[in-house]
């Protein structure tokens, strides 16, 4: 069983690595952080596909999702608490281990440095979902806030992070109520017991959105094409109901599968057994509107006296068209709040980071289960 130690306290991360594709000393690696419900497992099929795109691929357990280390009785008692620094001290150990992690596995591995020239090696960091809440901040982390030793040794391998699917909470982007966008996880009749039966179908469904909405990813969208936040959910824009075509998603997974991608999200643990869904979605949206305007260049003070980690790393974000409404929404938020900040001078287009936005076309929020090859050799093409 690999685990990475991430501190002194005996704290690990669980992690799975396909290895080093045979023949190939110039692969990259790609690390991938997953959702909410799900742990490392659900990124399986693409792990399948790794060594024919010349990709190493590891896929790492969150705290609290087994057999990575629980949280404690006592370490969870920040959430007794309102007090946004408790919070941000409690969240900045969370990003120390991601950033003590990579470290970890860069070294003990010996991956292949980048060579940015030729366009080899190196490792990439895609987080999906939820998985975006940990990498959107270590983006906007400021360079004094870890080990300099740690994140200069990974200056010289990271060569892009993939923001994949993204959701409201990860860029401290405010929710519509669930009576005007309706979203499960919302609604007060909401439970535990209720997870598989009504959210699972309902994630794992395929929606299909308004042309204005979707149009707003096209290269030639402009800041004045797209609808305003009023126009998308006054007029109904987005769909909160799957098509009954394709079926969910959920139908074409195993069930002893599932339960292996499942199983181990944190149940035994110390947490509410109650509350299906990490501990990062109960934190400060001001927390991680901060995080996301410094990642982004999107805050009027975010170009000012701060050095960022990798402030030039690139980064790619996938919309998947036929996601759920909470991310396509939020994915239109952040083009926005980009477009914004340019416009405003907060963004300065060749200083602040490069952000491309790709559009993966016909896909709910599970391409990587649904097309598994198609979607390994989509994602090797722009590490």
């Amino acid at each position: 069983m690999p685990l990475a130690p991430v501190n002194d306290n005996g704290v690990s991360l669980y992690y799975n690595d396909t290895g080093v594709p045979p023949g190939s000393p110039a692969y990259t690696t790609l690390a991938f952080i997953h959702g909410g419900l799900f742990n490392g497992g659900v990124f399986q099929r693409v792990a399948s596909n790794a060594a024919r795109n010349n990709l190493r691929v590891v896929s790492v357990n969150h705290r609290d999702v087994l057999p990575s280390t629980a949280f404690t009785f006592e370490g969870l008692q920040v959430f007794k608490t309102d007090d946004q620094t408790v919070h941000e001290a409690w969240f900045h150990d969370r990003l120390l281990e991601w950033v003590n992690f990579l470290a970890y596995f860069v070294e003990k591995e010996n991956i292949p440095i980048y060579d940015e020239r030729k366009g080899t090696g190196g490792l990439s960091i895609m987080s999906w979902s939820l998985g975006n809440n940990y990498t959107i901040p270590l983006l906007g982390s400021i360079d004094t806030s870890f080990p300099s030793d740690k994140t200069d040794f990974l200056a010289k391998y990271i060569r892009s992070f993939v923001l994949f699917d993204l959701p409201y909470y990860a860029i401290g982007e405010s929710e519509p109520s669930y009576e005007v966008l309706y979203n499960p996880l919302s609604d007060p009749s909401f439970s535990f017991d209720t997870l598989t039966t009504t959210f699972l179908p309902w994630m794992t469904g395929y929606f299909t959105h308004s042309t204005k909405i979707i149009s707003s990813f096209s290269p030639t969208a402009t800041p004045d094409s797209i609808p305003s936040r009023e126009e998308i959910l006054k007029q109904g824009l987005l769909s909160t109901v799957p098509d009954s075509e394709p079926s969910p998603t959920q139908d074409r997974i195993p069930p002893e599968t599932a339960k292996s991608m499942t199983s181990s999200s944190g149940k035994e643990s110390e947490r509410d057994p109650s509350d299906p869904f990490p501990f990062i979605t109960n934190l400060s949206r001001e927390m991680y509107r901060s995080f996301s305007d410094r990642a982004f260049s999107t805050g009027p003070k975010t170009n000012e006296n701060l050095k960022l980690i990798w402030p030039k790393v690139r980064v790619n974000v996938l919309v998947c068209e036929r996601s759920m409404a909470m991310c396509i929404h939020a994915n239109l938020e952040l083009k926005r709040r980009i477009w914004e900040a340019e416009r405003d001078g907060w963004r300065v287009p060749g200083e602040a980071r490069e952000v491309r936005f790709w559009l993966l076309e016909g896909y709910n929020h599970h391409p990587h289960w649904e097309e598994p090859e198609k979607f390994t050799k989509f994602v090797a093409g722009i590490l």
